[in-house]
């Protein structure tokens, strides 16, 4: 059925025609081919080769490539193209599919284009690229070209963090994959655990809240979940309430107030008696007498206050001559009526007045008195209910607590306070005068001390009430009410948590702690194993890394390459090591007068970095078999020593990967790996040379003649030289000099390919060198005698160098490298003409 739909519905959905207005059709032939795929491909296909091209459509330069048989592609896939014919875009589309991700390629739409679309066969798998996705992932493809070496590597002048980040991912590459995934998967688990905790934790802490419980014996989650069960629960409850039920009468009757007595009153009758038979001294009884018999005669205070004033005023005017009367002008020299009020009008008798004034204020102001005994009374009565429900006792009438008419103390005491005052205001008015207790005081003091008596007997009853009451306390001070209702609030959050509702949802929290626990020490103990084996993995990929500079030939190595952390995020760190010293790589904006990665590697020395950090990452494949390896223009910048090395590398991992693609525009690389490994023969691996070229406004994928291109090249190498040596070019001496070794190398490697392969030839210097050796074989020995020496000079004087290595030779002369030239073609059978 697979084969069936491929062969049917795939092409038809693929060819132009198709994609023309015919909805119908086009509607009924896409439902079939959404039915029936899911059950003709698998979602992912793993260790395949891509074995066939038929479509690139609206995609870079491939504005409408199409082939309806398919582009044949090799184990070993060599593509030629000149720059800006679509090599990148051929290597993208390959990222894109490794990616599993179309948006790549949506960036790369060709401009007009309406829809993008591209088809592959690998093995027996159709790949499609179509409405912005592809139909199936193949992650299996590595790819070394600009992308990799801007993202990874470096880009123009600076290692920046972010190259360093994502060169981590490779450096560990997939060997370490399995165990930063483990990892990820016990993370994502414990992460789960702890929602499902949550969840379980905020439904008991809802039960724990709907609980009423004192807040000052509340307890935590942690406490309420290692709540221990205990046995013959309800019993323990039932008697832990009995007994906190006691302790909080106890702790209420310690706390109660006592009883009240109302304080004793003593009224000062003695004393009010001594000042009213009190009499001033010092005053003639003759002057007593005239003033006394002076002021009853005119209405008494108003005229004493009249005398008063007029007797000081006489006081100051006693010094002044003709003193006279201020009402009636008479002199008042020699009136003894003037010295008789003036010796009553003395400090003594004011003094004496004033005591008599204040004493009412002084000593018979009991507001405060009454205030405080209504008070007591008040209190005592709101105290009696509390303490009869706790003292029995206090329903007997012996210790009942009495009533008492407050109004009738009031009254009372109201009353002999006022015979009392009236007594004092007829004292003020009578200084000199002896006043007797009144029958009316008598009578109010008589009354008063009966009131008294009654609240004495009301005092002695509440003392014997707070005799009881402090027996009580005694008898119930030795519990613990804190305690008790602690023990309470704790065998009621232990019946709680032992609930059928709530202890599954405690013994489900439980085990997920302990789980959480189990994966955090499993994530614990796989980080160190990780971390031990991202050491190792490091080390080894600095050993293979420093072991392709070598076989490189580049004069530096990597030095301190180890995995560093920064914000959590992994990256890669080492130092560029040159002349024994070990270089920073340095910031984006790093000084340039330091030494750093900018300054001290040429192009060539980055791009060959990058190669050998492509390469170690491929070292550490453990599946390199099932990879599909991607080269696109590999050789950049390169000298013809590491190109050399490249060419042997891509055949390396020719032989053991499960298919290479090398793109160039250099033809006479890609000429260079088939001569070596493809030609006929035993272990030489089969190949397919294409070119992508600009056929009408698309580029197109076809077929290439690989032999007639470098033999082209050859020829026009040819024909620059000579006009370089006819003064009919302006070339500058440094191209020429540059042509001069490719031409020898494909000279001789075509007119001597036995040679070449039984001694793995691949640069002049290597032919010098072999023809060095004396060999025995007849070929060696001829071309020896013939063009050693001439070889050898060229090699030296012609040889490429590049930065960090021995400097090159003095620049020829325009007519030394001509002499070259004729020297060169004459070894090619041409003559200089």
């Amino acid at each position: 059925m697979k084969c069936f739909w491929d062969s049917v519905i795939e092409p038809r959905l693929n060819r132009e025609s198709d994609l023309r207005p015919k909805p119908a059709v086009r509607l009924i032939f896409k439902m079939i081919h959404d039915i029936v795929r899911p059950y003709s491909h698998s979602t992912k296909i793993w260790g395949d080769m891509i074995s066939k091209i038929y479509n690139i459509r609206g995609i870079g330069r491939f504005k409408d490539f199409e082939s309806r048989q398919g582009v044949d592609l090799g184990r070993l896939t060599l593509i030629y193209s000149e720059n800006g014919q679509g090599k990148s875009t051929f290597a993208d589309i390959l990222r894109s599919l490794s990616e599993g991700d179309g948006a790549r390629l949506l960036g790369r739409k060709t401009v007009g284009a309406l829809n993008q679309f591209v088809k592959l066969e690998m093995n027996e798998s159709t790949v499609c690229f179509h409405n912005e996705r592809w139909n199936l992932s193949f992650n299996d493809i590595v790819i070394f070209d600009e992308v990799f070496i801007n993202d990874n590597v470096y880009e123009g002048l600076k290692v920046s963090a972010a190259h360093r980040e994502k060169l981590h991912p490779i450096i560990v590459g997939e060997a370490q994959k399995h165990g930063v995934q483990k990892v990820e998967q016990l993370v994502a688990e414990r992460d789960a655990t702890t929602e499902r905790r949550t969840q379980v934790k905020k439904r008991i802490e809802s039960a724990l809240a709907a609980m009423s419980i004192q807040p000052e014996y509340k307890i935590s989650f942690d406490q309420f979940i290692k709540l221990t069960a205990v046995e013959d629960l309800g019993s323990r409850i039932a008697s832990s309430k009995n007994i906190v039920e006691q302790q909080r009468a106890s702790d209420k009757i310690q706390r109660a107030n006592s009883f009240r007595s109302i304080s004793a009153i003593t009224l000062p009758v003695d004393d009010l008696q001594k000042l009213l038979q009190k009499k001033l001294s010092g005053i003639a009884d003759d002057a007593r007498e005239v003033l006394q018999a002076h002021v009853d005669r005119f209405s008494g205070n108003e005229m004493k206050s009249w005398l008063r004033q007029g007797s000081q005023y006489i006081d100051k005017r006693e010094s002044e001559a003709n003193d006279v009367c201020p009402y009636c002008g008479q002199s008042l020299a020699g009136l003894s009526l003037i010295k008789h009020y003036q010796a009553i009008f003395e400090e003594t008798y004011e003094a004496f007045e004033t005591q008599v004034s204040d004493f009412s204020f002084q000593r018979l102001d009991f507001s405060s008195w009454l205030a405080d005994a209504n008070a007591a009374y008040e209190s005592n009565l709101s105290l009696t209910t509390f303490w009869e429900s706790h003292l029995p006792a206090l329903k007997v009438p012996a210790l009942k607590v009495p009533d008492l008419d407050l109004e009738l103390v009031e009254e009372s005491l109201s009353n002999a306070v006022s015979e009392m005052k009236a007594l004092l205001k007829i004292k003020q008015n009578a200084l000199f005068k002896e006043i007797e207790i009144s029958p009316k005081l008598e009578k109010a003091l008589d009354r008063l001390r009966g009131v008294l008596q009654e609240i004495d007997g009301y005092n002695a009853a509440i003392r014997r009430l707070n005799e009881s009451i402090d027996e009580l306390r005694n008898e119930t001070a030795s519990g613990n009410l804190e305690i008790a209702e602690n023990e309470l609030a704790k065998l009621k959050y232990t019946q709680l948590r032992y609930s059928t509702e709530v202890a599954p949802e405690c013994e489900c929290f439980l085990n997920l702690g302990r789980h959480w626990t189990e994966l955090d020490k499993e994530i614990n103990r796989q980080r160190n194993i990780n971390a031990q084996a991202i050491k190792n993995t490091f080390k080894q990929y600095g050993e293979s890394l420093n072991k392709h500079l070598e076989v490189f030939g580049a004069s530096f190595r990597v030095n301190d390459l180890t995995q560093t952390q920064h914000g959590g995020v992994f990256r890669a760190g080492y130092k560029i090591g040159l002349s024994g010293e070990s270089v920073d790589l340095g910031q984006s904006k790093h000084d340039i007068s330091k030494r750093s990665f900018r300054n001290v590697l040429s192009e060539g020395d980055k791009r060959t970095l990058a190669l050998a950090f492509f390469l170690s990452q491929l070292d550490q494949l453990n599946n390199l078999n099932g990879k599909v390896i991607v080269f696109d223009d590999p050789v950049t910048s390169m000298d013809d020593s590491r190109r050399n090395n490249t060419i042997l590398e891509i055949g390396r991992l020719a032989k053991r990967s499960k298919q290479v693609f090398v793109l160039s525009h250099r033809p006479e690389f890609l000429h260079s790996i088939w001569y070596k490994f493809c030609r006929h023969g035993d272990g030489k691996i089969g190949s397919t040379q294409l070119e992508i070229r600009c056929a009408r406004d698309s580029s197109v994928l076809t077929s290439w003649n690989m032999e007639a291109t470098v033999a082209s090249l050859h020829a026009k190498r040819i024909k620059r030289i000579l006009e370089y040596y006819n003064d009919e070019s302006d070339r500058d001496e440094d191209e020429i000099s540059g042509e001069l070794r490719p031409l020898l190398e494909y000279h001789y490697k075509i007119h001597y390919p036995e040679l070449f392969e039984q001694f793995n030839i691949n640069t002049i210097g290597d032919l010098v060198r072999i023809l060095d050796l004396n060999s025995s074989s007849p070929v060696v020995k001829a071309l020896a005698a013939k063009d050693k020496d001439t070889l050898a000079g060229l090699n030296i004087v012609h040889r490429e160098t590049m930065h960090g290595q021995e400097p090159p030779p003095m620049p020829l002369t325009r007519n030394e490298l001509k002499s070259d030239c004729a020297t060169v073609l004459k070894l090619l059978g041409r003559r200089a003409i």
